[in-house]
């Protein structure tokens, strides 16, 4: 999964066995994230006490704020079985009435959401791993993203073209302001099996003015530059300070009184402080206009921020599989799609074998680097 953040109003979404994240600032209104991998069930690694922890985390986290998420690979099929107690259904009365895991008029939240309260699921078949999730839903209050909202109203398929096995679950608040959900089309370069989720959020921003949010709008860049302080003309720089505007300076404290004080007469007299000792500096050390910086400089600095092992051969293959994915997004037909699909498969192989390559070659030096200490030690010691 994957979790874009867009200038305006939106976030996008795309994709132990649950990390949670969130802001720094707790507060009520944040939108707290979790990313789950469960693994496939009658596997050695399958536990059904995954999902009972899952669900402490939610009911703990959802008692804390308004807006909970979870997205990932879930490893279960719940075809279109109702995620939430129906209000029409009795059958979990005395399970309501013994756990205090719902709130007063619980039951009624699927009728106040602004999406379908049943979803669609292409992938009609259930498993055990489903009714726990169908079961985590209903007792932790959230539900099931895929089938009921945007262009994934249908509930497509997210695993091999057969099957839906990633879900996106939300808390009723958190469904309310979700604009779109879609599968997005298969990618080698991220999963041997499995296609992104992409989900787009309406959020009520306040843009920040304060300067630790925003450090430089109110600077303007400056074409010209003082250049540094040089000890060597102290004198020099003592002997450019305006002795009038000093003396102006001096004047205005004087008259600043408890009874006279506000900030724009502060302002006003650091300003002035300020600029006396800028004008002085000119005048002393002179000034220079930065250079733009070197496009041949700029590209060393862009080579040396890849990693080690991405190499010629890496480069040209990225370039040639985001250009047949550009290709695609402009027309999807099957040719394309095959030759994206071919072009993904090759980048990551590329990828893979100069890593592998790296590997061996960093492993070959570490032993040369062992021999030879061993080799001077023996010197030293004849």
């Amino acid at each position: 999964m994957i979790l874009e953040s867009k200038p305006g109003n939106e976030w996008e979404l795309g994709c132990r066995e649950l990390e949670w994240g969130g802001t720094d600032d707790e507060r009520n209104d944040d939108v707290i994230f979790g990313s789950v991998y469960i693994p496939p069930e009658n596997t050695r690694y399958s536990s059904s006490d995954s999902f009972r922890e899952i669900e402490n985390d939610i009911l703990e986290y959802s008692s804390r704020y308004k807006y909970v998420c979870l997205a990932g690979d879930f490893n279960s099929r719940t075809s279109i079985d109702l995620d939430h107690v129906s209000s029409e259904d009795n059958d979990f009365d005395d399970i309501l009435i013994e756990s205090s895991i719902f709130e007063e008029n619980s039951l009624h939240i699927p009728d106040n959401l602004t999406c379908p309260t049943t979803r669609e699921n292409m992938d009609k078949t259930k498993n055990n791993y489903g009714n726990l999730l169908l079961d985590l839903c209903r007792y932790t209050g959230v539900y099931i993203v895929n089938g009921r909202i945007g262009d994934n109203i249908t509930g497509k398929l997210t695993s091999k073209n057969a099957a839906t096995v990633d879900y996106f679950l939300a808390t009723p608040d958190l469904l309310n302001i979700i604009s779109n959900s879609d599968v997005l089309h298969f990618s080698n370069l991220f999963s041997d099996a499995h296609c992104p989720l992409d989900i787009s959020i309406n959020i009520n921003t306040t843009i920040c003015t304060c300067y630790a949010c925003n450090p430089r709008t109110d600077i303007q860049p400056k074409k010209e530059q003082i250049k540094k302080w040089n000890l060597a003309k102290a004198d020099e720089f003592n002997e450019y300070l305006d002795l009038a505007k000093i003396e102006t300076i001096d004047n205005a404290l004087d008259l600043l009184t408890d009874d006279h004080v506000n900030l724009n007469n502060i302002n006003d007299t650091v300003k002035n402080i300020g600029d006396m000792f800028v004008n002085a500096a000119k005048h002393t050390f002179g000034t220079y206009n930065p250079k733009k910086p070197d496009k041949r400089t700029y590209n060393a600095q862009k080579e040396k921020s890849n990693k080690p092992w991405f190499d010629n051969e890496c480069r040209q293959k990225r370039k040639n599989t985001r250009r047949t994915q550009r290709l695609y997004k402009l027309c999807k037909s099957e040719e394309n799609k095959r030759i994206k699909n071919q072009s993904e498969k090759e980048y990551k192989k590329t990828l893979n074998k100069c890593i592998q390559k790296y590997r061996i070659e960093m492993r070959n030096k570490m032993k040369n680097m062992k021999t030879k200490t061993q080799r001077n030690i023996e010197i030293t010691k004849w």
